[in-house]
């Protein structure tokens, strides 16, 4: 549950480069300066919690249209914008254009489910945790079973990803752009 991405930061250390492991602590202390303490008055509903390319539905004929989710493992009562955040996070992974396709899947989700200025201001801050979080467990479960491969499959993207926000600031305005 991304409201609980706190949890994580302990195993920080799990992570190997030094390089990574500086920019997860700078995206932490933003995450805690800018966005924690405003968790609690985000709106919070049951959300499907792991929107990606593997669990969307999508009936191609004519218009692709998305028509359903499925795995529902991570399913939980959490802040509705995590949501966003969450699917940003994965759809934004080997991108190019990052900044057109942050647009872009902003305004198809406002488009189905307007946010809340105070959803907006907390977007970059979740998106960039999410992909940290993911890092960083998947670091964890890398030293648990060092002879699996698909434990760290998506973890270059990531990096790639995680390295574009922060240097990037362009970016962070562009997670606004619908507010």
């Amino acid at each position: 549950n991304l409201d609980n991405v706190m949890a994580v930061k302990p195993f920080i250390g799990d992570v190997k480069d030094a390089k990574d492991r500086g920019r997860i602590e700078n995206f932490f202390k933003a995450y805690e300066t800018e966005t924690l303490f405003r968790i609690p008055d985000l709106r919070k509903a049951v959300i499907h919690g792991d929107a990606n390319e593997f669990n969307i539905l999508v009936d191609a004929g004519g218009a692709p249209k998305v028509v359903g989710l499925i795995d529902f493992g991570d399913l939980s009562k959490a802040s509705i914008v995590n949501e966003l955040a969450i699917m940003l996070a994965y759809g934004l992974l080997g991108e190019e254009h990052v900044e057109t396709s942050t647009e872009e899947m902003i305004k198809g989700f406002h488009t189905e489910f307007p946010l809340e200025e105070n959803e907006y201001d907390v977007l970059f801050n979740l998106t960039a945790m999410r992909l940290v979080q993911s890092l960083i467990l998947s670091s964890s479960r890398a030293k648990l079973f060092p002879d699996n491969d698909y434990i760290i499959a998506s973890q270059k993207p990531i990096k790639l990803l995680l390295k574009k926000l922060d240097e990037d600031k362009n970016l962070k305005i562009t997670f606004k752009c619908m507010a």
